[in-house]
């Protein structure tokens, strides 16, 4: 990668490009990106991001030994990568700039492939209640 200031990254990107790149990506198309970054044989990450004037968000994800350039506004997206320039759908690299979600209930949770300390609470049979009475409350405590 080459060395460049962010003034420069930022007036290099500015310069070639436009909010009317960027492509609207439907829940359909973030779920199926997201399916694709879980797995993805090659690690994917977010080194760098920030914002431009115009309010578009920009990120750098390494993927394996490439870097690509990640534009999002709202819902609206764009990548540099071959997939997205030839779908113009939301591929792995999109799908990595947005925050990871359990995949039971849509809360935030640690990794796009992880469930929420919640749902992992449910679901680990040695935490289940031991008891079939149901707690009584006093006041906003529960006995």
């Amino acid at each position: 990668m080459e060395s460049m200031t962010r003034e420069e990254r930022n007036a290099k990107v500015l310069a070639r490009t436009s909010v009317f790149d960027l492509r609207e990506a439907s829940d359909e198309d973030l779920q199926a990106a997201t399916e694709k970054l879980i797995a993805s044989q090659s690690e994917i990450s977010v080194v760098e991001s920030g914002a431009f004037p115009n309010l578009v968000s920009f990120f750098l994800v390494e993927s394996g030994a490439n870097i690509y350039e990640v534009r999002r506004f709202e819902s609206f997206v764009f990548c540099e990568c071959e997939a997205f320039f030839y779908t113009q759908k939301a591929c792995k690299h999109v799908a990595a700039t947005f925050p990871p979600v359990c995949s039971k209930c849509g809360r935030a949770s640690d990794a796009h492939s992880a469930l929420c300390m919640a749902c992992e609470m449910k679901s680990a049979p040695y935490l289940r209640q031991s008891s079939t009475k149901t707690p009584e409350k006093l006041g906003n405590i529960r006995i």
